[in-house]
């Protein structure tokens, strides 16, 4: 900015960010400012190590709650994104819910107050929302975004329902359904004993999403399950 001004910046970042690519971003960034070149070079190892550790979760820009393309390129550039991702996540077999949200940062209160979750990370969107999130519920990851209908994220709102739900097993089915429930969430299925050898409770919180927790009782084999199961 010092050296062409503030619009003319603006300009020459924009045309600089529509030529980047992985071997170009040096190049683009030197064009854009000759006398701030050990700046730019600084910028550009900040904004490959940000990329690279979206990149090997396959998180692009347009799917972390809709961000838009140029509030997202900028953010490269300039190498504002927050490195706070597991860059090799412990749980390469696993497969985690990802859940979009019509306002997630509320909704990350909720699952806090009810359900005794650990916020592990948050990533901004624009605007205040919540670009990604991840939480663990007695241990298991969830991650979370705002809604983004550009991009195809749609929340339980706008889908008018949800076809999926969550289930999550843990220590205490009892205590956490009370917790729950005072909280806020609705129980769609009581507390039971189930033939299965469970315990379980079906809620679905203030956001639209439906949630199944259980406690084991008793190991069973499908041939001792079968037998107990109601005709």
């Amino acid at each position: 900015k010092q050296c062409f001004g503030s619009r003319r910046f603006d300009i020459e970042l924009d045309r600089a960010v529509a030529e980047l690519d992985s071997s170009h971003v040096r190049h683009a960034i030197a064009r854009t400012c000759a006398e701030t070149q050990t700046r730019s070079r600084a910028v550009t190892e900040a904004t490959h190590g940000a990329v690279e550790d979206l990149h090997v979760l396959g998180l692009e820009g347009p799917q972390l709650g809709g961000f838009e393309t140029g509030f997202w390129r900028r953010s490269r550039l300039l190498g504002t994104i927050p490195l706070t991702m597991t860059k090799n996540p412990k749980y390469p077999a696993a497969a985690i819910p990802y859940l979009m949200i019509r306002g997630a940062a509320s909704a990350i209160d909720f699952y806090k107050k009810a359900f005794g979750a650990k916020e592990t990370m948050r990533f901004p969107g624009p605007g205040g929302t919540v670009g990604h999130a991840e939480i663990r519920i007695e241990g298991a990851p969830v991650y979370l975004a705002d809604e983004g209908p550009g991009a195809g994220l749609q929340s339980p709102q706008q889908l008018g329902g949800t076809p999926v739900s969550v289930c999550i097993y843990v220590k205490d089915v009892d205590e956490f359904a009370r917790r729950a429930e005072k909280a806020g969430a609705t129980v769609l299925r009581p507390l039971a004993d189930q033939f299965y050898g469970e315990r379980t409770v079906s809620l679905q919180d203030p956001f639209g999403h439906v949630w199944h927790f259980s406690t084991v009782k008793e190991k069973l084999t499908v041939e001792q399950m079968m037998q107990r199961m109601p005709q």
